[in-house]
């Protein structure tokens, strides 16, 4: 059963992940830069609300091995996976031996083969990860509303 989500709190798909899995009531957490810097630029007050971690580095790359690795396994939103952070993500994925499902946004995939993905590899603690808002602008409501239906689908339920 899905119990955390998991995230490096960028704009875009990061925050998208967290505010569906609050949404639900579900625990969140992840490894974010020194400051919780965003491309929006620090975001300390989140560090609470998500309950997060700080690296010791405002670099992004340490936040993303480490939430790849504290995943069961990562869920990557994009509609650029050539990015920077999208192959900084897939190599944290492949070096810790992680599953990994890739979402495009200009053609998702069926909400339940995630839901399928989840369940066959026993995913408890979901990395959710992806481009960032400025990339990609209205990403972080396609992955609130994607992530409800996964969330639905799994039996969680929305808190009123």
């Amino acid at each position: 059963m899905l119990v955390q989500i998991v995230s490096g709190m960028q704009t875009g798909a990061d925050a998208g992940g967290l505010l569906a899995a609050e949404l639900f009531s579900i625990k969140t957490g992840g490894w974010v830069p020194k400051g919780c810097k965003t491309e929006r630029g620090p975001k300390p007050e989140y560090i609470e609300r998500f309950g997060l971690w700080e690296t010791n580095t405002d670099n992004y790359v340490p936040r993303t091995m480490s939430n790849a690795k504290l995943g069961d396994g990562t869920i990557r939103f994009a509609f650029d996976f050539d990015s920077k952070g999208e192959i900084c993500t897939l190599n944290a994925c492949q070096k810790y031996k992680k599953p990994v499902i890739d979402v495009d946004v200009e053609e998702p995939r069926p909400v339940q083969e995630v839901v399928e993905w989840i369940k066959s590899n026993k995913i408890a603690t979901l990395n959710v990860a992806g481009n960032r808002e400025s990339k990609y602008p209205g990403m972080e409501k396609f992955v609130v509303k994607y992530l409800s239906e996964v969330f639905t689908a799994l039996g969680h339920q929305q808190k009123v």
